[in-house]
Order: structure tokens, then sequence, then C-alpha cells
């Protein structure tokens, strides 16, 4: 199991992808707008990977990567063992992983959750 994180990887004002992102997490607009303007430190989506609310979690993190790519947003995924904490991870980019890397995992764990 481990903690994934998503945010855009560079700062931006994109109105599709509030409107993406609101959609997927429910998250109010303004608190969008300023996640995607702090770019890879906004994180709009955090979960657990692989409990319970695996099937919803899965559906969500591909309705995001998948919409981000599409509008031409590049995506930062960062990744940390189930028992470390945000809070402690000094720099980001020590722990972020590709999209392709999550969607990959996500694949392999297809058909064990349901």
């Amino acid at each position: 199991m481990s903690r994934i994180s998503i945010a855009v990887a560079d700062p931006c004002h994109n109105i599709n992808a509030i409107k993406l992102i609101r959609e997927v997490t429910g998250i109010a607009l303004i608190s969008i707008e300023k996640r995607l303007a702090a770019g890879k430190a906004g994180s709009f989506y955090t979960a657990e990977l692989f409990l319970n609310d695996h099937v919803e979690v899965d559906r969500n993190i591909r309705l995001l990567v998948n919409g981000l790519e599409k509008l031409g947003l590049p995506v930062f995924v960062a990744e940390i063992a189930y028992n470390e904490s945000w809070e402690n991870i000094a720099n980001l980019d020590d722990v972020r992983i590709s999209a392709d890397e999550l969607i990959a995992e996500l694949d392999n764990a297809k058909g064990q959750f349901s």
C-alpha cells in the first residue's frame, strides 16, 4: 500500500482543469484555482491505494490523469509509503513518480478489487 498525491507540475490557470477537478473531487472552485497556481505544491487529490475504496480511487485517478493530460497539463504524482506522512517530505521531487507508473500500478491491480 502507498499514498499518492496528484497536482499539476507547473503553476497554471486553466478553466477546463478547474471544472474537471471540481467534478471529480468536489473541492471548492477558489481552492482549486489556488492549488493549480501553486503547481506541484498545490496537491488537489490525495489517496491511499489498494484499500476498500480502491475502485473509486482508481476511477478518480484515471479521470484526473487522463483529463489533465488531454488538456496538455503535465501531471505531478508523488508517492510515499502508507506509514509515511506528507509533512515529513522535504522535497516532493524525491518521491515523484510518473503518471504512467501510477497507471501501471493500477492496471496491475485490476480485478483484485470489486
